[in-house]
């Protein structure tokens, strides 16, 4: 698992024990789509995870770019905590520091 891929993981994990839709994208690095979109049941916002010495592209930098015409949609991370930021900054959903791991219980998703 590449530094990304386990930074996706977690998020995805978080997400999951706040009770939010995460949405990984797959493929998404040829074409400049985010990574992840995180939907709080009142509003969605794109996320671009790099890990330390990952770069943006063009292509992601004017996708970003886009999504952030109007309002702040999309953001680049590097780690679970800056989702747990930008979602305290921007979210009307309660936000917790906790990071739950799900368990998979025959088909759905249940917290500890």
């Amino acid at each position: 698992m590449t530094p990304a891929q386990k930074i996706k993981s977690e998020i995805a994990d978080w997400c999951r024990g706040q009770g939010f839709k995460y949405f990984a994208i797959v493929a998404a690095s040829k074409n400049g789509t985010t990574d992840c979109i995180i939907d709080d049941l009142y509003d969605a916002w794109y996320f671009e995870v790099k890990s330390e010495n990952d770069v943006l592209s063009s292509i992601q930098k004017h996708t970003i770019n886009t999504l952030n015409t109007n309002r702040n949609r999309a953001y680049v991370v590097g780690s679970v905590n800056e989702v747990i930021n930008v979602l305290k900054r921007v979210s009307k959903a309660k936000i917790t520091d906790n990071i739950k791991k799900p368990r998979v219980v025959i088909g759905s998703v249940d917290e500890f």
